[in-house]
């Protein structure tokens, strides 16, 4: 069966590739196939992914919020503040599961750009 990376590889390449190519207007599954590029260490190519999403649905908190995760974690700080601050922006009236930890990441990303006021006002 492979390990997770195998399955987040062949899910992107089997699944989710051939979607966006049938359907370049469908926001959600390049969210998806951003996530699966991010998972298998493709980050680059993730980015694209969640920004095209954006491009399709500019009030995709989940665009935003997993392209400012992935800057986040590869302290890319003033990257990560612009999209994350762009999911609490669109977050109102959507909040979902990860709303909690868009606001935290955009508070640490402040902080590690030496922005405190901007730290405090996320937290």
């Amino acid at each position: 069966m492979g390990g997770y990376k195998e399955r987040a590889k062949a899910l992107a390449n089997g699944v989710l590739e051939p979607v966006v190519a049938a359907t370049d207007d469908f926001a959600y599954a390049r969210v998806a196939l951003g996530r699966a590029r991010s998972d298998i260490g493709q980050h680059d190519e993730a980015i694209a992914q969640f920004k095209r999403a954006q491009e399709l649905d500019a009030k995709s908190f989940e665009a935003f919020y997993w392209e400012g995760r992935l800057h986040s974690d590869r302290n890319r700080h003033a990257q990560a503040i612009r999209a994350l601050q762009k999911a609490t922006e669109v977050a109102i009236g959507n909040e979902g599961t990860y709303l909690h930890d868009a606001y935290r990441r955009l508070g640490a990303a402040h902080k590690a750009a030496g922005n405190s006021a901007g730290a405090t006002a996320a937290w």
